[in-house]
């Protein structure tokens, strides 16, 4: 399961301390901070992704409701749980090379690319195009 980060954990903390039936939580968007009414669908489709909540709505009136997960509603008491598979489950590609190749990574949940090198490794090699260029005019 992916760690939520401070957001997404203050959202799932305050959609649990909500009215419920079972897994469905309800309430009014006043309940939540300005910084996450700012960015609620996005929050809402995060936890949703991760499978914490089954499914999520938000009316137009302010009104909204959480279908959560087993996952959902327990996953303060799993937190520890979570990070040591994430600690488990992390893997570092120093280098990557794939010349002229479509790359498809899946989902990838708190990863960072960097593409430097290629860019690098381009305006080499125009570069050197130019010099042979000129070379033969």
């Amino acid at each position: 399961m992916k760690l939520l980060n401070d957001t997404e954990k203050e959202l799932l903390k305050l959609i649990l301390e909500s009215n419920h039936e079972d897994y469905t939580y309800y309430g009014t968007i006043e309940k939540f901070p300005e910084y996450i009414t700012n960015q609620i669908k996005k929050l809402f489709a995060i936890l949703e992704e991760c499978g914490y909540a089954a499914r999520t709505s938000c009316w137009l009136g302010g009104d909204w409701q959480v279908i959560l997960t087993p996952q959902g509603v327990n996953y303060f008491e799993n937190e520890e749980e979570y990070k040591k598979m994430s600690e488990n489950n992390s893997i570092n590609i120093q280098t990557f090379n794939a010349n002229g190749s479509n790359i498809n990574f899946g989902t990838v949940y708190d990863s960072n690319f960097s593409i430097d090198y290629t860019y690098q490794e381009l305006e080499k090699t125009i570069e050197k195009k130019l010099r042979m260029k000129i070379k033969k005019s």
